[in-house]
This record gives C-alpha cells, sequence and structure tokens, in this order.
C-alpha cells in the first residue's frame, strides 16, 4: 500500500497532502499493531513521534516537506557547511 499510495515516487493522482494524510494514518494502524502484538513502550513511542511529524506538517506546511523530500532523494547532505 505505502508503495502504491504515499511513496515519494508513487504515480498517482493523489495530491500531497492527501498522501501525507494516508501515510500518518498508516503508520498510526502499525503503532496500534505494535501495542496490540504486546509492545506497548515500542507503540507509544512510534505513535509520538507519527503525530509529532504530522503536527510539524502542519505548522510548517508543505512547503517545508518538499524541501526535505527533495534533499533526500537528491542525497544533499550539507552538513560540512558547504
Amino acid at each position: 500500500m505505502w508503495a502504491v499510495v504515499v511513496a515519494p515516487n508513487a504515480t498517482n493522482a493523489l495530491a500531497q497532502p492527501q498522501r501525507d494524510a494516508i501515510g500518518t494514518v498508516l503508520l498510526v494502524l502499525v503503532a496500534l499493531a505494535l501495542a496490540a502484538a504486546g509492545q506497548p513502550t515500542a507503540a507509544a513511542i512510534f505513535g509520538v513521534v507519527v503525530v509529532l511529524n504530522w503536527l510539524l506538517l502542519i505548522v510548517f506546511g508543505q512547503d517545508a516537506a518538499n524541501v526535505i523530500r527533495a534533499a533526500s532523494l537528491n542525497g544533499n547532505d550539507n552538513g560540512n557547511g558547504n
């Protein structure tokens, strides 16, 4: 499902905000599955990270997400000050 709908290289008619929402729902389901599998600590940590990511997308907007996504796809690493 992830590769077809949410992945950055997925070819479908969904707008990026829709992809982000679907991705968030899928990841929340993963957190619930972790809890159901008897891993409540991992589920809680993963769930918090997913929700924080979603909130950051809302606060900083889609432009920030697009910049980060483009940098990760292009392999840009400007950590050396150049």
